[in-house]
């Protein structure tokens, strides 16, 4: 397919019409090509009409070309925040506001009862993520697509038999369409308990099932599309934990979390402070940056997971089996593999480790504050070998000579650690 679209592009650059192409992260490698069409051909093309224009859509991928990110126009399709704002999302999207589609069904009052159901459920696993893990252990990027089958397949299961076979539907819908995102264990059991309480013949005997106990949302009786949209337009703006099966203390984790969204937002648009200038002759710079993020990574995974391990022994969240390898490790006095997975070099027990950790980052902090040290750690560092090849970019750039002529001569010194000043040449 890659070389029709090609083509495609190319003459409708020549015509001056558009071009439309879905579902690009499906084709990650033909990517490069379409970076280098819309470099060579497009941009830098004098046949290029004004008129032409081309569309890509694509999940967030990392392999799209950033390029062409810079370069085009860039619009978002997120579902929204709220639950009322999902439901009306839902029907004002295809298929549910094409009205041949909703009057589409032998079995109207059955049909928009369980298709408001099954538009209920879309939006409250989606609004569940936002109280983290109390909502999910995983978070699923459940979207239109899933809702788009599961309501085409209960119209051609209503249209088909006389009864309704929930439990097909059940399975098309937990199993398949949703489920086939889930991947944990206890979130699939979930997902599908929630799912009953939407797929049951109570929600089409009733004259108006509730879907939460306090009763403020229930399943309207049959009337029209626009009736429908004046009576989701009518639910609360903000959904009380009820509606989601959790206790309303839920709410202060969701609004933790926000907050915390809120502030990691401001604070990546300030503007950074630079402690340390970056200099092209000092190659120190490379190593530095380098043994940061892997520190900062290591770092992140030991806070989460601590932080984890915490709420798992309050009973907030589940203990998974990786937080229980992990408790069962700290209390024999091991490092945890979650730990020793992503960090540096260690056989030493899980006291001396962290004392070590923190003689490392002290390392690492008084580096950044008060520039290149006198004297190098190389123990302390995740990749010895970068720092060796930095001394001698170093050392070839300051005199002027081919770094594949270089070597290393080693001395061993019996002065203290503290040394009075960087030597002119080599490295402490």
């Amino acid at each position: 397919q890659g070389p029709i679209a090609g083509k495609m592009i190319e003459n409708a650059a020549e015509e001056g019409t558009w071009v439309v192409l879905q579902n690009c992260h499906l084709a990650s490698s033909w990517l490069p090509e379409l970076e280098r069409i819309c470099e060579e051909v497009i941009t830098d093309s004098d046949g290029t009409k004004p008129q032409f224009r081309l569309w890509l859509t694509s999940y967030p991928s990392r392999d799209f070309p950033v390029s062409m990110l810079q370069n085009g126009i860039k619009m978002t399709n997120e579902p929204p925040q709220g639950l009322r704002a999902n439901l009306l999302r839902s029907y004002l999207n295809d298929p549910i506001s094409d009205p041949h589609f909703f009057s589409g069904c032998n079995k109207p009052e059955v049909w928009e009862k369980l298709l408001f159901a099954l538009c209920f459920f879309h939006a409250l696993i989606q609004e569940r993520r936002m109280f983290g893990s109390l909502g999910w252990n995983v978070p699923y990027e459940f979207n239109e697509s899933d809702l788009r089958i599961s309501a085409k397949q209960v119209q051609i299961f209503l249209n088909e038999y006389s009864q309704v076979p929930f439990e097909a539907l059940i399975y098309l819908t937990g199993e398949c369409n949703y489920g086939g995102r889930v991947t944990d264990d206890h979130d699939q059991r979930l997902l599908l308990s929630l799912l009953e309480n939407f797929y049951c013949q109570s929600v089409i005997s009733d004259d108006c099932y509730k879907f939460s106990p306090s009763g403020i949302y229930c399943c309207p009786r049959k009337n029209s599309y626009e009736s429908y949209l004046e009576c989701i337009m009518h639910l609360p703006l903000n959904a009380d934990p009820e509606v989601f099966g959790l206790h309303e203390n839920a709410n202060i984790s969701k609004e933790q979390k926000e907050t915390q969204k809120l502030f990691d937002g401001i604070l990546s648009t300030l503007p950074r402070e630079n402690k340390y200038p970056t200099k092209y002759s000092e190659s120190m710079n490379t190593v530095l940056v380098q043994e940061l993020l892997h520190f900062n990574h290591l770092i992140s995974i030991i806070r989460t997971s601590l932080r984890d391990i915490n709420k798992a022994i309050r009973g907030l969240i589940l203990m998974s089996s990786q937080l229980e390898d992990m408790f069962n490790s700290m209390i024999v006095g091991k490092v945890p593999t979650m730990w020793s997975a992503n960090s540096y070099p260690s056989v030493k027990p899980l006291g001396s480790y962290i004392t070590d950790l923190l003689s490392r980052i002290q390392f690492f902090q008084s580096w950044i504050d008060k520039g290149t040290p006198i004297v190098f750690w190389i123990s302390g560092l995740y990749f010895t070998q970068s720092f060796l090849t930095g001394a001698l970019q170093n050392y070839a750039r300051k005199y002027r000579i081919p770094i594949d002529h270089l070597g290393f001569q080693f001395d061993v010194t019996d002065q203290d650690y503290d040394m009075p000043a960087p030597p002119v040449r080599d490295s402490f």
